[in-house]
């Protein structure tokens, strides 16, 4: 069963005088794991980075967090998300999950994601972290048997 990642954007407020409307993002799908994966050691930075999933992240980072994204390509948000991934959720060496891995990402994600002099809170780093996992580090493991059954 493939793995299908949406990205709705729209209104979820009435807008009103002086009352901008609020960007809204959902995700639907299913995540099947692949039976005998067990490392994404072979994996690859780029294959991850270049990957369906990381321009899922870079369009709903987008409307739920403007002011983090303004004046940055998608390239490089889709390069911080690699990094949560696959550096701070995962070994980096390995590739295997960290047991810190969510402490590790939340330590690293206001560096990562500051823009502006704004750098995320701890709620916004949540926020950020539910969407890298959702969108893409989840499904790290199934990529890496698409890549492997692809020769990549």
């Amino acid at each position: 069963m493939p793995l299908v990642l949406t990205t709705a954007c729209g209104s979820d407020t009435e807008a009103s005088v002086g009352t901008a409307p609020s960007a809204s993002v959902s995700y639907s799908g299913t995540y099947v794991p692949l039976q005998g994966v067990t490392s994404t050691a072979a994996l690859s930075f780029s294959a991850v980075k270049d990957s369906p999933l990381t321009t899922a992240f870079v369009a709903a980072f987008r409307a739920q967090h403007p002011d983090l994204a303004e004046g940055r390509s998608d390239s490089t948000l889709a390069n911080e998300v690699t990094h949560v991934c696959l550096d701070d959720l995962r070994d980096p060496t390995t590739r295997q999950p960290r047991p810190d891995g969510d402490a590790a990402a939340l330590a690293r994600i206001p560096a990562r994601f500051e823009r502006n002099g704004i750098t995320p809170g701890p709620s916004t780093s949540e926020e950020i972290l539910t969407l890298a996992k959702t969108t893409v580090c989840d499904h790290v493991d199934e990529l890496a048997a698409a890549n492997a059954d692809a020769g990549g």
